[in-house]
């Protein structure tokens, strides 16, 4: 059972990372996927100033410094209620998050233009794939995942992990609606990021395994 779990998540491991190379080659060569600016311009005709607040706050919230001190939070209430290896695991999932810098120079995409789309947010770097959704992906992902299997409450469990899913999708919704990014950007970010969190659990599982392993004198 341990040998088939290793390997399914091995596959998955690859074929996120398969979809993210093929993305970013299609991205590299093409300003925007198929239905990009449809979608776009369908999300941004949602005319509420709540929701346009909700979007502006969900983009603000997890950029520059306000990330870094999410992750510096968020690794200090992992210490405190589950262990120095968990706090490591969500430190370690902000600093991976940085590799969205290195795809954005290899791809070098352009972000979208203010005679296509409303543009609410202007930023000049590239903008395949979206660090925003990256970031959300990968570091609100091992928080969703240290709740799924170390909860007791089962109650604690679903609300918890709904509401870091539904934070997630919300970060890469608002990038879109305010013009900071294609969906087909968002996409990206979260295939990578659910990547580097395939990547980041699966090493922490055998990293758990080994502790536990020596312990036991194994």
């Amino acid at each position: 059972m341990r040998k088939s779990n290793n390997r399914n998540r091995l596959l998955l491991i690859g074929g996120l990372v398969g979809l993210t190379l093929a993305g970013s080659v299609y991205a590299r060569w093409m300003s925007r996927f198929p239905g990009d600016l449809e979608l776009t311009l369908l999300l941004q005709s949602i005319d509420n100033g709540l929701f346009r607040s909700v979007m502006e706050w969900s983009s603000l919230l997890f950029g520059g410094w306000r990330a870094v001190l999410l992750v510096v939070g968020s690794g200090a209430l992992v210490y405190w209620r589950l262990g120095r290896l968990e706090s490591a695991a969500v430190l370690a999932a902000g600093l991976v998050s940085l590799v969205d810098s290195a795809l954005k120079v290899a791809v070098n995409r352009p972000r979208p233009t203010p005679d296509l789309v409303l543009v609410f947010v202007a930023e000049s770097e590239s903008g395949f794939p979206s660090g925003h959704a990256l970031f959300a992906a990968v570091v609100l992902g091992t928080l969703a995942y240290f709740i799924a299997t170390h909860a007791r409450k089962r109650s604690l469990r679903i609300l918890s992990v709904a509401g870091l899913l539904l934070l997630m999708v919300s970060i890469g919704v608002s990038r879109v609606y305010l013009g900071a990014h294609w969906p087909s950007d968002v996409i990206g970010g979260y295939l990578a990021g659910g990547a580097l969190l395939a990547t980041l659990t699966w090493f922490y599982e055998r990293w758990k395994g080994h502790l536990r392993a020596r312990e036991s004198g194994g």
